[in-house]
């Protein structure tokens, strides 16, 4: 009866909420939940139990998930992730590098040193050298402008992402893996000691 009385008000909430508050982030969240939710009722074998309980196919998908990951993993710790900043320093320039037009890449190497250089010992006087580096000036400028753009602030995030990639690769599925085999090997007499598994521990928003 009370869960019969709780999907009623639970109904009526959702719809008013749909009424008057569809276009706030809140909503929208739950609404993709909802949708995570019925797409991961349709997996066979299912993953969890409408109690929220977690069946064992969903440690094996972690578990699979984890070895899957760690090819990636791999990769990100000799670029990216490198512990030696120069290759790390290297692969983050590449990873910027990837989103510049043509024009905007021949604008960035223009300001290393030889080509600097270059430019400023065909100058034939003080004044020609002195425009030319005014010109500098105001082309750096310009150029770190594209800093500031929706495109690189997307691939900031996207980077960052990259920095935390295999730290949540490596500790989100262990602990949880260990908890659950601890979990799945106590014997019949203990299993009311079992532990309580949060996902919200092991699987943290990116």
């Amino acid at each position: 009866m009370f869960d019969f009385v709780n999907t009623v008000i639970a109904a009526i909430k959702d719809l008013f909420e749909g009424l008057f508050f569809s276009s706030s982030p809140e909503y929208q969240k739950k609404r993709q939940l909802k949708v995570y939710a019925l797409e991961l009722k349709k997996l066979n074998p299912p993953l969890y139990h409408t109690g929220k309980i977690l069946l064992p196919a969903f440690g094996s998908l972690l578990y699979q998930l984890y070895h899957f990951l760690q090819p990636v993993k791999a990769v990100l710790d000799k670029t990216v992730n490198s512990p030696d900043i120069r290759a790390s320093e290297k692969y983050q320039n590449l990873f910027f590098e990837a989103i510049l037009s043509e024009e905007q890449t021949k604008q960035q190497r223009s300001f290393n040193f030889q080509a600097r250089n270059l430019l400023l010992s065909k100058c034939k006087n003080y004044q020609e050298v002195e425009h030319k580096l005014q010109e500098q000036i105001h082309g750096f400028k310009s150029f770190m402008r594209l800093f500031t753009t929706p495109a690189f602030k997307t691939r900031e995030q996207e980077l960052i992402k990259l920095f935390f990639f295999p730290t949540y690769a490596t500790l989100t599925t262990l602990p949880f893996l260990i908890d659950l085999t601890t979990n799945c090997s106590l014997l019949p007499a203990h299993r009311h000691r079992f532990h309580k598994i949060i996902l919200k521990k092991y699987l943290p928003a990116m």
